[in-house]
């Protein structure tokens, strides 16, 4: 029979893994925005959007040019910082202790589970307010990707 020590120790685990999994969705989703804005960009210049040749049209002004330079920037800062590595807390199974305990310690291994779970509550702590900065990035990145695309529409339409 688990105790309930055992079971929270468990539940904290799943919160763990859980915020692994949702950390590993953010630098997905960053990959995606860098590769479309790449593809837009790309796009827009095949089509003679972003036009710095006067021989082939009219130029895009250079207020055009700054705004698309620095809403890529930020993209790609934004996705730079989403998805290089840092430091993650990661449990690990020495929280338990050396081995298994028999019988005669059974306090102990309360104490050591107790231990365990305290440990695991700060690995999740800190784990989830890198995660939390880490998907505000990515709104920032969303942003930044909306406004490319706002400013290649403009263009295209003047």
């Amino acid at each position: 029979m688990t105790s309930i020590l055992e079971r929270k120790y468990d539940a904290q685990v799943k919160s763990l893994e859980g915020l692994d999994a949702t950390i590993t969705a953010i630098r997905t989703r960053a990959i995606a925005l860098i590769t479309a804005a790449a593809l837009i960009l790309s796009f827009a210049a095949g089509l003679g959007v972003v036009n710095s040749d006067p021989s082939r049209g009219k130029v895009t002004s250079g207020w055009v040019a700054v705004g698309l330079s620095v809403s890529i920037a930020v993209l790609a800062l934004a996705v730079l910082w989403i998805v290089v590595p840092c430091r993650w807390r990661i449990p690990q199974a020495r929280y338990f202790g050396m081995g298994e305990p028999d019988e005669s310690d059974a306090d102990a291994s309360d104490e050591s589970l107790r231990r365990a779970l305290n440990r695991l509550v700060d690995d999740f702590n800190h784990n989830h307010g890198k995660v939390r900065r880490r998907a505000m990035i990515l709104v920032v990145a969303v942003v930044s990707l909306i406004a490319e695309i706002g400013i290649i529409l403009y263009v295209s339409t003047a």
